[in-house]
């Protein structure tokens, strides 16, 4: 083409640009932005274009190149949220050691998000005048000193404020080479290395009534990150973790081997037999809640750097180089070369340049931890950037006093439930403290708090909770973003566990969670773990009686079941067989003299339950035993109603299950049967739920119920159509003799082609006896009833009347032929009536026997 032809076209399309592109936006100015919706908890605000519909904005479609109206979010502080603490609860009895009476309260609804904090005590004590005295039982531990293998031991006294008991740490192995040098470096995001100290303080909260190891592994290193974490709401870090562990012994305590002290059992002497949470929860402020069962002994040495993340980016440093140049100055500080094929792990950065190669002198800030070591060591190993590092010497000095002064770097733990053993009424106050452990532990879980922003994770620290955040979001609740975090994913969280459930007749109890607070949306992670626990646990009759119960089988504290009184004949009191009880349950019995034993609840007596009493002072063999003859209570979720709700369902009867919230619906069978075999059939489905997806039948308006319109004609709906609509209907059908749930178009939809179905009532089937023979009855005498009349759902006959199909009284039936004669079993005498007085009596309850369908015979 030719240049002189080609430039009238470009002025020509130039020409249409000015023309479609040529509005100035501006020159029609915002207004300013509205109020927020919300004062917090993300509201959002909105401004519009003062438009004045001039030539300009006419010829230059300005209607189409301009935005008239803009909005944003605002407020995305989460709303602050106040403490809440419960009321106190009774006051305990008081203390004979203590001399004391406490009560607790708990919290009911963390502060968080900026919200007021609790500052008033969770518990109270006063003083009181016992009416018991304190008594200790002495502890002798002259010949526990030594090892039946003749392996040598250390003695270790822990004396503190929270733990007062003696323990032997056996060595199992000793280093003595120059040390087992344990040495990883680690790249962590604040997150990382922060969730896994804040989840360790969940579970034992950094308070100093509580085991002293806490304090003394943890407390140091805590305060450090409390300055960490504190910053994190400035700006979006990166944080590096430099670690080092020197191994120098391993231990493990035989829990048959530790004698608990003098304070201790004398603690535990004065808890009382009945369950009082104030003075068990005692227990775990004054001496800890678990006790080392294994370890390793050692030092530790920490280094945390932090870095902001944007200046990062700016100098074009990755996080691979800044581990790498970390890695290689930390690496040459404690002569621990690690062999690598690439020399220049580190590379040339602007930030290396700046500090004269050291990227180590380029973060914001420095913290170091020590644990282990002599004192003076230890010091001079702490360090912050402020000053200048320790060199290498200082290090080695270090690594040689651990040996002389270690400290536990590494452990398991055990609960020091385990350790009450052996002394009166252990088994009584075991139970009794495990009850405790886990009412004290659940009031420091975290899944109180509420839902963190952007899949922060909450963290429960004394009254307070805190959010973690994870990479790419910051903030004081995690709600402000770095610019390349895109992600919308909520990840879910815990519910709370429930309440434990009673002991069933297996001897189990069960507690149930929901993945819901908040639950997983927009592809976010679910939560881990299991939904359901499950644990075995104990049925007393002296369950409300408190009785002393020690650890040999059980026997009751001064009641032997092998000993008679000093001078008495005859024989002591029997063992009783498995699951069941005595029922005179006395010391002595004399010669000939019977005792019977009582199955437990949920147990049947299958053969002889008496035996006698022998000459010989023995007793006579048990001819029966307690079998269970009962299907347990299955355990569903909190949001799923069983009918009927019963502890304990015998062999042949049937529950339903059904969602509490009526939007929803089951997802899983709703019938089901306790089988011979104990099981429920079909077997209940372990993750079955509740889903809000439900479908709403509708009725075609054309049609009768149970029919739809097809072509110019109505026919009746198929079953297999009304499966995905929720069962709402309690029906009777006479083929099976049973009743069931259905829905109201599989209900409508089974008469429309023959079925013969029989509307009981909405909701669950109520399954009694009296209800199952009324519905029998009623299916029997429709057929012949001269009354039949539509009440909704439902038809009702001469004996009913249609407010929802009840009943009326005998005397308020027509005047017919009497054609019945009934043997009325309340009278004990002979009565002609009609069928409506019949239904009538059928109806309220009444018992009776049809003689004939004829006059009733002269007496």
């Amino acid at each position: 083409m030719d240049h002189s032809s080609f430039c009238p076209i470009l002025l020509f399309i130039l020409a249409l640009v000015s023309v479609t592109s040529g509005c100035f936006c501006d020159h029609y100015p915002w207004s300013s932005w509205t109020f927020c919706t919300k004062t917090c908890g993300q509201g959002s605000q909105q401004r519009s274009r003062n438009v004045r519909y001039d030539d300009h904005w006419k010829k230059n479609n300005c209607a189409t190149l301009c935005k008239t109206h803009e909005s944003r979010m605002c407020a995305v502080e989460e709303c602050p949220i106040n403490c809440q603490l419960t009321d106190f609860g009774p006051w305990s009895e008081c203390s004979p050691c203590a001399k004391k009476m406490f009560r607790v309260r708990s919290v009911l609804t963390p502060a968080q998000f900026g919200g007021q904090d609790c500052t008033q005590s969770l518990m109270e004590d006063r003083s009181c005048h016992p009416a018991k005295k304190c008594q200790i039982e002495a502890v002798n531990c002259k010949d526990k000193f030594t090892c039946d293998n003749g392996t040598s031991f250390i003695f270790i006294f822990f004396f503190s404020l929270s733990f007062y008991f003696y323990a032997f740490f056996v060595f199992l192995s000793f280093y003595f080479l120059y040390f087992y040098i344990l040495f990883s470096f680690s790249f962590y995001l604040f997150v990382f290395l922060s969730i896994h100290l804040f989840i360790f303080l969940s579970f034992f909260p950094p308070y100093p009534f509580l085991s002293f190891f806490k304090c003394v592994i943890y407390c140091k290193f805590f305060s450090c990150l409390l300055v960490v974490f504190s910053d994190i709401s400035l700006q979006d870090s990166r944080y590096f973790r430099a670690h080092q562990v020197i191994a120098t012994a391993t231990f493990r305590t035989k829990s048959s081997d530790l004698y608990l002290s003098a304070p201790f059992l004398e603690f535990l002497n004065s808890l009382p037999l009945e369950y009082n949470y104030p003075l068990y929860r005692q227990i775990f402020q004054l001496f800890g809640t678990h006790y080392f069962a294994s370890g390793t002994l050692g030092g530790q040495y920490d280094l945390l750097y932090q870095y902001d993340h944007e200046t990062l980016t700016t100098q074009g440093v990755t996080e691979e180089e800044a581990r790498n140049c970390i890695k290689e100055e930390f690496s040459l500080f404690v002569f621990v070369y690690a062999t690598s094929s690439n020399s220049n792990r580190c590379g040339t950065n602007k930030k290396t340049t700046s500090y004269q190669g050291s990227f180590v002198q380029t973060s914001e800030k420095s913290l170091s931890t020590v644990k282990g070591g002599r004192s003076e060591y230890a010091a001079a190993l702490a360090w912050e950037k402020s000053g200048a590092p320790p060199d290498s010497t200082v290090y080695k000095d270090w690594i040689k006093s651990t040996i002389d002064n270690p400290t536990v770097i590494n452990y398991q733990l055990s609960p020091l439930v385990d350790l009450v053993r052996g002394f009166p009424c252990a088994v009584t106050k075991r139970r009794h403290m495990a009850r405790a452990l886990a009412e004290y532990q659940a009031s420091f879980d975290s899944c109180k708090c509420a839902p963190c922003p952007n899949s922060g994770r909450p963290v429960l620290s004394g009254t307070e909770c805190l959010c973690l955040c994870q990479t790419g979001t910051y903030g004081s609740n995690c709600e402000k973003r770095a610019k390349d975090y895109t992600s919308e994913a909520v990840d879910g969280r815990w519910n709370c566990w429930s309440s434990w459930t009673d002991c069933d007749s297996s001897l189990k109890r069960y507690r149930t969670r929901s993945c819901s607070n908040p639950a997983p949306q927009r592809g976010g992670k679910s939560c881990e773990g299991e939904n359901r626990q499950q644990e075995e646990c104990t049925i007393s009759i002296f369950q409300e009686q408190n009785v002393c119960i020690n650890d040999d089988d059980f026997v009751t504290e001064g009641d032997s079941e092998s000993e008679l009184p000093p001078g008495a004949s005859g024989c002591p009191k029997p063992k009783p067989p498995a699951n069941s009880y005595l029922r005179i349950n006395q010391r002595q019995y004399d010669y000939g003299a019977h005792e019977e034993f009582v199955c437990f609840t949920g147990f049947q007596m299958e053969g002889y339950q008496l035996i006698r009493c022998l000459q010989g002072g023995t007793w006579q063999e048990p001819k029966g035993r307690c079998i269970k003859k009962t299907c347990s209570r299955p355990t569903v979720p909190e949001d799923i109603n069983i009918t009927p709700d019963k502890k304990e369902h015998s062999v042949g009867h049937d529950i339903t299950l059904r969602c509490a919230d009526t939007r929803k619906k089951l997802q899983g069978p709703r019938n089901y049967v306790c089988t011979s075999a104990l099981t429920w059939d079909p077997p209940i489905p372990p993750n079955i739920n509740c889903n809000a997806d439900v479908q709403l039948f509708v009725q075609d308006s054309r049609c009768d119920k149970g029919q739809q319109h097809d072509g110019s004609k109505c026919v009746c709906i198929p079953r297999e159509d009304c499966r995905k609509y929720n069962e709402d209907f309690c029906v009777f059908d006479p083929a099976t003799g049973s009743m069931r749930m259905m829905s109201f178009c599989a209900f409508h939809a089974g008469r429309c082609h023959g079925d013969k179905l029989y509307f009981m009532n909405d909701g669950p089937c109520e399954t009694s006896e009296a209800r199952l023979d009324y519905a029998k009855f009623r299916a029997s005498m429709s057929e012949i009833s001269s009354v039949r009349v539509p009440c909704g759902s439902d038809t009702c006959y001469e004996w009913e009347v249609c407010s929802s199909c009840g009943c009326i009284t005998a005397r308020d039936c027509p005047i017919k032929e009497n054609t019945y004669c009934l043997n009325l079993q309340w009278l004990r005498r002979t009565k002609k009536m009609s069928l409506c007085g019949m239904g009538a009596l059928k109806c309220g309850g009444f018992k009776f026997e049809i003689l004939n369908e004829s006059e009733c015979e002269s007496s």
